[in-house]
């Protein structure tokens, strides 16, 4: 994992940019591969996990 992944400062990879099903992007990050979330002129951040796999979880 790079620093930048551990501070929280994820780079989206280009081959894997899609826009999402919520209106924003997605893509994984280019060093670590985590998913990442775009809303409208915000930053990238890492994405939330839907409800019910939370829910599943428990």
């Amino acid at each position: 994992m790079s620093l930048f992944c551990f501070l929280g400062r994820h780079k989206p990879s280009v081959s894997s940019m899609a826009r999402s099903k919520k209106g924003g992007h997605a893509a994984l990050c280019d060093n670590c591969g985590v998913p990442l979330e775009k809303i409208d002129n915000g930053p990238w951040r890492p994405a939330q996990a839907p409800a019910a796999i939370i829910q599943a979880r428990r």
